[in-house]
């Protein structure tokens, strides 16, 4: 009997964008599947929706409504809605994105070809609020908090949320943190990381990722100096509180023993690295003093360039911005 397919739709807030979602949980083209649509507290109709499209629901696939109490970050929502499940492998998608048919099919395929891997990702199209091509991506490109910069290893992945799937058993190997955590897909790249776990790619374009003003991470690029550095700012948040937990992690394991084996961590990065995400996250609201004080701590010539524009504040930093328009001109 091929694997039992759970495909988890996480909401919140989306009700604008949750129909063409839906609807393409349920157009998939996996035998074996069982579809749970999981709502975080939304206060925009979402739920209520997620409710109609399910009771109008005539398709092949069991479905499953959960409502998740709200405001315990997408990492707790996604362990609540997994408890609902029961596949072997948890395929994962966002409110706001696109699956194209055979997603499941294809990743529960790879899954078993690769002899059941924690993780697998699949590459994945980028598209605007209205569903219009922006470009392609094949894999995510290392990065400057890239997984591979903490470990002394070439196999480690950031995987791409929008594209993963996962291993059930994960769950009950590595214990849901006790602090709140955004960034799911990061977590689980960095404790996959440092356990020395595979992770898969599937090389075949299966998700459309879209990018849009009210997206928790992939918003369109633009608009205010306010606005650019304070999207920034949380994304550097999010990332920090992982790194944090990583070095937790790394000092007093939670994890079970039998999952995977200790790699060798690069723990000054880490540190250094989260220290200077934590930094970023609260320049704003922090005087000039404390943001010259950070400056003199800040390691490397590009966080020294970004650092020293923000000496003065937004309000500076808007002045140069313009300064520098008027003088490219």
């Amino acid at each position: 009997m091929i694997p039992r397919v759970s495909f988890i739709l996480l909401t919140f807030n989306q009700r604008h964008l949750i129909d063409e979602a839906v609807q393409a949980a349920f157009a998939q083209d996996y035998d074996n599947l069982e579809i749970v649509l999981s709502d975080d507290g939304s206060s925009d109709g979402t739920a209520e929706r997620l409710t109609e499209l399910v009771q109008n629901y005539r398709g092949p696939h069991r479905t499953i409504i959960n409502f998740h109490r709200p405001g315990q970050g997408i990492l707790e929502h996604f362990y609540d809605a997994v408890g609902k499940s029961s596949g072997d492998l948890i395929v994962v998608a966002a409110g706001d994105d696109v699956s194209l048919p055979q997603r499941a099919s294809v990743m529960a395929d790879a899954w078993q070809a690769a002899g059941r891997p924690a993780a697998l990702f699949s590459e994945y199209s980028l598209i605007d609020k209205d569903g219009g091509n922006l470009q392609n991506v094949s894999s995510p490109s290392p990065g400057e908090f890239d997984p591979r910069n903490y470990v002394e290893s070439n196999e480690a992945w950031h995987i791409p949320g929008c594209s993963a799937a996962y291993d059930r058993t994960i769950f009950s190997l590595i214990p849901l943190p006790s602090t709140r955590v955004w960034a799911e897909d990061y977590y689980f790249s960095l404790m996959f990381a440092i356990r020395s776990k595979e992770v898969v790619k599937v090389t075949q374009k299966l998700v459309l990722y879209r990018a849009h003003d009210n997206a928790l991470c992939n918003t369109l690029e633009g608009g205010s100096v306010e606005r650019v550095e304070r999207q920034a700012a949380r994304l550097a948040e999010m990332t920090s509180e992982v790194l944090f937990l990583t070095i937790n992690e790394v000092a007093c394991p939670t994890i079970n023993a039998n999952f995977g084996r200790p790699a060798k961590v690069y723990h000054r990065r880490l540190r250094r690295d989260a220290a200077y995400l934590r930094y970023r996250a609260t320049w704003i609201d922090q005087g000039m003093l404390g943001r010259f004080q950070a400056l003199l701590c800040l390691n490397t010539a590009g966080r020294i360039r970004w650092g020293i524009p923000r000496l003065f504040g937004l309000r500076g930093l808007a002045l140069l911005r313009n300064l520098r328009e008027v003088l490219t001109r």
